[in-house]
């Protein structure tokens, strides 16, 4: 059942750029809306959606989730620092997991050390044995967050979890 939830929102997600050219912005974000709404209710999930902008929020009874192309207002800026670049995708769900896309411009190895220099900086240690390092990317925790990121040339991806909850 959940699984029909989630694969009616996504598709009504990707109706979000097609729905939005074709009109006026606010016509379009409120039929967007209402489309994804109604979606979401054919498959037994009442969900509120919230289109402002680039950002696109869902509100139902497992949560809040919220993407867009600037850092969620629950994100928490103060204690992850992120490379510089421009964000390209941003996640949040209910502020206990974030995922942010950057484009760099940098190689990866470059990115990957630059994120994990700034997290270090900001008390975060790397984790050693992670998979994440034979892939290419990082794995770092502190006593609040864990740390995943992984690059590509000109792209990095973070995905940030608060430990214990």
């Amino acid at each position: 059942m959940k699984r029909n939830r989630i694969a009616a929102l996504v598709v009504a997600l990707l109706l979000v750029p097609a729905l939005v050219a074709c009109g006026g912005e606010e016509l379009s974000e409120r039929a967007v809306e209402d489309a994804m709404e109604d979606a979401a209710g054919d498959a037994g999930t009442d969900v509120d959606v919230d289109i402002e902008g680039d950002e696109v929020t869902i509100e139902g009874e497992d949560g809040t989730f919220t993407v867009g192309d600037k850092l969620p207002d629950d994100f928490p800026s103060d204690d992850i620092a992120l490379v510089d670049g421009d964000i390209v995708s941003s996640q949040s769900m209910d502020g206990a997991s974030f995922t942010v896309i950057i484009a760099t411009g940098s190689s990866a190895e470059d990115a990957v050390a630059d994120a994990v220099g700034k997290l270090e900086d900001k008390g975060f240690s790397v984790i050693e044995d992670s998979p994440m390092a034979s892939a290419g990317g990082a794995e770092l925790s502190n006593d609040t967050y864990l740390v995943k990121v992984l690059a590509t040339e000109g792209t990095i991806n973070y995905v940030i979890e608060k430990q214990g909850g």
